[in-house]
């Protein structure tokens, strides 16, 4: 395989892992797994999408981009698992009432099981268009706008998760961006990506598990240790792209489609998967059982729906027509 078409599989590859890491945070919320995922897991996507991030890109294209990618399956999914939940809990509850169909709408930390991350597509979506807004007044007004986010959450996290749509935490999510955008500037400087790849997550989870840093909640506004947090989900996603380029170095081409495809699916599982655990009603001690049924259940739909006419809908990309392996060789 090419070096570009090694690091466009390493790329998927680590969108993969952080939608099982997703996966994993919600059907498990105990102090082992928070540790575990919850330092990086969000933050890799806003950092691979920095790391990707084309400069001079228009506003309006941006906007256009990512309502196409992003909100119209955020809206698709919204209006489809609503309604089948919206029934439900009509024909179950007593306590259903437009208190419960107005949180859902408005979005972001208001909108729980089954739209439990629902949250991260609009917070994306706005962290892009914001930071896109602000490229023409310089990197500097970028960063400057992004910490002042961090700082206004090491003081008032809950307060801005408030915000409808996951608006408010877009703004400090920018700052993940900023950084991966940084990262592929440095990154032809690091010529042992194994090696530093490998200390660079020993060293970020090293300093999860010793709790001089702790996980990360963005959906509540939660960045964790002021700075230290932060640093250490870039570095912990610097780390599993580095090792990602390497082990995929040699991929053969069948494997290389394979990751491809479960990343195209991914929009689809990030906004899916919490339905498995509202019907199965899952604890928060969770069970492999739920994983399992979590993982093949919204793959196999979002597998489905990329293949299909529906994908421009429901995943936001164009229907995907699976070439020959050997086209990718």
């Amino acid at each position: 395989m090419t070096q570009q078409r090694t690091r466009a599989t390493a790329i998927d590859a680590v969108r993969v892992l952080g939608i099982f890491a997703v996966v994993v945070g919600h059907v498990w919320s105990t102090t082992f797994v928070n540790e575990l995922v919850y330092p990086w897991h969000v933050p890799v996507f806003f950092f691979l999408t920095g790391y990707l991030w084309k400069a001079g890109r228009s506003l309006k294209l941006e906007v256009r981009s990512r309502t196409r990618s992003l909100l119209v399956p955020y809206a698709a999914w919204l209006v489809i698992i609503g309604v089948a939940f919206f029934v439900t809990l009509a024909a179950t509850s007593e306590t259903f009432g437009l208190t419960a169909v107005g949180k859902t709408i408005y979005g972001g930390s208001f909108a729980t099981r089954p739209f439990s991350a629902f949250w991260f597509v609009t917070a994306l979506f706005f962290a892009a268009v914001f930071l896109r807004a602000l490229e023409r007044l310089g990197t500097w007004a970028q960063w400057s706008v992004a910490v002042l986010g961090l700082a206004v959450c090491a003081v008032a996290g809950d307060k801005v998760a408030e915000l409808p749509l996951a608006i408010g935490v877009a703004v400090p999510c920018m700052t993940f961006i900023l950084a991966g955008v940084e990262f592929r500037r440095l990154r032809a400087r690091i010529t042992n990506p194994l090696l530093v790849g490998l200390l660079m997550l020993a060293f970020g989870f090293s300093l999860v598990f010793t709790h001089v840093s702790t996980p990360l909640d963005l959906k509540y506004g939660y960045f964790g240790v002021p700075v230290l947090g932060v640093c250490v989900a870039v570095v912990i996603s610097a780390g599993f792209l580095l090792v990602a380029e390497s082990v995929l170095r040699t991929v053969t081409a069948a494997p290389a489609t394979a990751i491809v495809r479960l990343a195209q699916a991914g929009l689809v599982v990030v906004l899916t998967h919490a339905v498995v655990l509202w019907i199965l009603k899952t604890p928060a001690t969770g069970s492999v059982v739920a994983l399992v049924l979590c993982l093949v259940c919204s793959w196999t739909l979002g597998l489905v729906v990329i293949h299909s006419r529906l994908s421009p809908l429901l995943a936001g990309q164009p229907r995907v027509n699976a070439p020959k392996v050997s086209q990718l060789e």
